[in-house]
């Protein structure tokens, strides 16, 4: 799990080095980014969320990996509709999908919203529920 302090110091520390990015307007046009679906390449486009980018990157270079996959996934989760936030909220709950449905929900994130990270945390999500017997069965006759 990740602490709060050693957030509170990457984001210190990002901020100390460009104080521009505390001015920047993070995150403040949701209805906007909604509409496109490629997650940190239309942020990248707008200029949104390039403080959390930086944050990801020096906590990559920190071997932080955790911190950086949860920042990667606060940038995803904004453009991604709020559907599509509902399944994976659904998803993380035992016994509510199927395999088939966990495994179409993976590729749809992959492939049609281009959101690597929240496929991958699908994917992991498969495999643990598969290992546990975890899964919501299917009768199909």
């Amino acid at each position: 799990m990740i602490q709060k302090s050693m957030l509170v110091e990457l984001i210190k520390e990002v901020l100390a080095e460009n104080p521009n990015l505390a001015s920047s307007s993070c995150g403040s046009s949701q209805a906007s980014t909604r509409k496109s679906y490629n997650a940190i390449e239309v942020n990248k486009q707008n200029g949104q969320f390039g403080a959390l980018e930086q944050l990801a990157k020096l906590a990559e270079q920190q071997r932080k990996s955790e911190v950086a996959r949860y920042l990667y996934l606060a940038i995803e989760a904004d453009t991604l509709p709020e559907n599509v936030m509902k399944k994976i909220s659904l998803a993380k709950i035992p016994f509510e999908m199927t395999k088939q449905e966990l495994l179409d929900l993976a590729q749809q994130l992959q492939h049609s919203y281009q959101a690597p990270y929240h496929a991958a945390m699908v994917s992991e999500l498969l495999q643990r529920f598969t290992s546990k017997h975890c899964l919501k069965r299917s009768y199909q006759y």
